[in-house]
């Protein structure tokens, strides 16, 4: 059986003085005529580096314009990688996932 892998997204670093959006756009894996009915959850961790907070650097809600969703973050550390995954309910009711990766830095800074 093979296994089709769909890894993180490495989506552009965010510096520890930005307040950004990270944004996931579910089209490809949309069925014609399906939309992104709703958001179910975003999250956040840290998988690289160290940061108790992770998941209070997204603020506010998601904002849903199907097939796109988008996501306020604030707050990074410089250093840590967090693992943002967005999960949507479609139209047809499935539930898909879209992950993405985003390095906390410095702008200016020393490479960590």
């Amino acid at each position: 059986m093979t296994t089709d892998l769909r890894p993180a997204e490495a989506w552009l670093p965010l510096d520890v003085d930005e307040q950004d959006y990270v944004k996931a756009t579910f089209e490809d894996l949309l069925d014609t005529g399906e939309t992104v009915a709703s958001v179910y959850a975003v999250t956040c961790e840290a998988i690289d580096g160290i940061d108790a907070s992770a998941s209070s650097r997204l603020s506010g809600s998601a904002v849903l314009e199907s097939p796109e969703v988008a996501q306020l973050m604030a707050g990074v550390l410089d250093g840590v990688t967090y693992l943002v995954r967005f999960i949507v309910t479609t139209s047809a009711s499935r539930r898909l996932v879209i992950a993405g990766t985003v390095l906390g830095t410095r702008v200016g800074g020393a490479a960590p």
